[in-house]
């Protein structure tokens, strides 16, 4: 792949696409100098996209690192995660947050132990989420626990609406 298609030439090129046309937008608290205000980005991605968001994680020192369904980034013949996850990380292990599904086509196991090595965890710290229930039957994700918490939860777009304040901080 040429750097002009990399993610990190795409997303600059973006936002100071998104400075210039939409100056109203608030998109300048995210560039400085033409280039990503890294501290300042939540960077999500889903299943082989977690795991580029994790790599972004360890990269660049990002507000929050959301995995959804991921990454996928497990040694079958190793029987453990790939060893860029254990690496120094630019992004403290408490702003990794997991979501993932025990119905995951996908080895959800190999995603538990990725998680847990990005996070910093000796074991799954789980919260569930069952689908169907009210958000006030349903323990909710707080990212102020003193502990940190993963997530395994079967998600549901209701559940997505569980867990919008997380999204508005």
């Amino acid at each position: 792949m040429s750097i002009a298609d990399s993610i990190l030439n795409r997303l600059q090129k973006l936002l100071v696409y998104l400075v210039k046309q939409d100056p109203d937008g608030g998109w300048g608290e995210f560039v400085a100098g033409c280039q990503p205000v890294w501290s300042r980005i939540v960077a999500a991605g889903h299943s082989q996209g977690s795991g580029h968001t994790a790599y972004l994680g360890r990269m660049f020192k990002l507000d929050k690192v959301l995995m959804f369904s991921g990454p996928q980034d497990y040694l079958n013949d190793l029987g453990e995660p790939a060893p860029w996850q254990p690496s120094p990380s630019a992004t403290p292990s408490s702003s990794f947050f997991a979501f993932l599904s025990l119905n995951d086509t996908f080895n959800v196991h190999h995603q538990i132990a990725n998680c847990m090595v990005l996070m910093g965890l000796t074991k799954p710290e789980t919260q569930m989420v069952k689908p169907g229930k009210s958000s006030t039957e349903t323990t909710k994700f707080s990212s102020t626990t003193s502990k940190r918490t993963g997530l395994m939860a079967q998600l549901s777009s209701h559940s997505l609406k569980t867990f919008g304040s997380i999204w508005a901080r």
